[in-house]
């Protein structure tokens, strides 16, 4: 596994979602929580898997299988990502959000969030959709 960058065209290709939570995708999970080490998320799609999910490590490792964000209410961050190296962008954004998931044992979990880590749920799910932050920069 290896972290895509532009202008590879996979990072545009919308996450399809997961079924069946296999012993293959706890797997994927954890290689990704692996690469994503310091960093704050990293999405499927960012290594290549066509996986609707991503994972965060801006407060201890988490796993989203599905997620749908469910509420919104704006903010502008300054983002950066591993797929546009060496970009920083501001991104208007949910200052609040409220994220559905699954885990890896497939029980579904709600996530609340305000400022910061809530863009970052944002950013991974964008991903999800093949968009990234630099179509949203101002």
């Amino acid at each position: 596994m290896k972290i895509l960058t532009v202008p590879d065209k996979r990072l545009r290709q919308k996450a399809q979602p997961v079924y069946t939570i296999t012993k293959v995708l706890r797997l994927q999970a954890l290689k990704m929580l692996e690469i994503v080490g310091n960093n704050l998320g990293l999405a499927a799609t960012q290594v290549g898997l066509d996986s609707a999910m991503f994972v965060t490590n801006y407060d201890g490792p988490r796993v989203f299988v599905n997620p749908t964000i469910i509420k919104y209410g704006l903010q502008r961050t300054e983002e950066a990502c591993l797929s546009v190296p060496g970009v920083i962008g501001t991104v208007t954004r949910a200052r609040e959000v409220v994220i559905q998931a699954q885990g890896l044992g497939g029980e579904t979990f709600i996530v609340e969030e305000t400022g910061y880590p809530a863009a970052v749920l944002q950013h991974e799910y964008d991903h999800l959709q093949g968009i990234l932050f630099t179509d949203k920069i101002k």
